[in-house]
């Protein structure tokens, strides 16, 4: 037994119903015989992916600058991360590692 939303539609008016039903269920009723149709979900992106690279770049001006002062070009947050992981500096909640971390 599956409870889904299910696409219907009818042969004669050409009505298209979506309901939730029951796999054992009887289409619903219109003019004609309803038949059940599949619907294909749009794609295209993910909900969840966060990149890494930075679009243009992120110039930091303090604390993981340049030796001599002059403001420094990252691309990505895991150079950020080294950068600052190599001057003695920590993000909020994370811990410094060995280099040889498993997220490296």
């Amino acid at each position: 037994m599956t409870l889904k939303v299910r696409h219907y539609e009818c042969a004669e008016c050409g009505k298209t119903e979506d309901a939730l039903r029951w796999n054992y269920e009887a289409p619903p009723a219109c003019h004609g015989p309803m038949r059940e149709v599949a619907k294909v979900a749009s794609f295209g992106h993910s909900a969840n992916v966060i990149q890494d690279s930075i679009p243009g770049g992120l110039m930091i001006e303090h604390g993981i600058c340049n030796a001599d002062g002059t403001p420094r070009r990252f691309d990505s947050k895991k150079e950020i991360r080294e950068a600052a992981r190599a001057a003695g500096w920590t993000q909020s909640g994370d811990t410094p590692k060995p280099r040889g971390d498993r997220w490296v």
